[in-house]
């Protein structure tokens, strides 16, 4: 018999069984191996979740969300793809199903060895 806890917007889920405890973060970000590009320092993917974050060089990380599953799994089994190409195919056109359906923002932090940054949008009620 399975129990599970109450499911909540922060934090872990727990299922239980007779004799096992299960923990289950909504998280599961795959860190892309190092590539040379000029463009993108570093870059976390979701697929599951179909997020995406991406650290420029310039200095911003972004987090874009709605992004194509298949490109993701794309980028993942094409060791020797342009981090900077596949930004430009995938993120950035205005037809791309990020911009069409997900949404873009910018993640507060420094470092791009903070990544993947977890934490939960701050939504402004007026």
């Amino acid at each position: 018999m399975h129990r599970r806890a109450p499911r909540s917007s922060r934090g872990p889920v727990i299922a239980t069984t007779r004799s096992h405890l299960f923990t289950c973060y909504h998280y599961m970000f795959i860190n892309i191996p190092v590539r040379t590009s000029d463009c993108v320092e570093r870059m976390v993917v979701d697929p599951l979740r179909a997020v995406v974050q991406v650290a420029y060089r310039k200095g911003s990380i972004y987090e874009y969300t709605c992004v194509s599953r298949r490109a993701i799994l794309n980028l993942l089994l094409n060791p020797n793809m342009s981090l900077g190409f596949w930004v430009n195919d995938n993120l950035l056109p205005f037809n791309s199903k990020t911009r069409v359906l997900g949404d873009v923002r910018c993640l507060n932090a420094l470092f791009a060895s903070s990544m993947p940054i977890t934490q939960e949008p701050d939504y402004v009620t007026a």
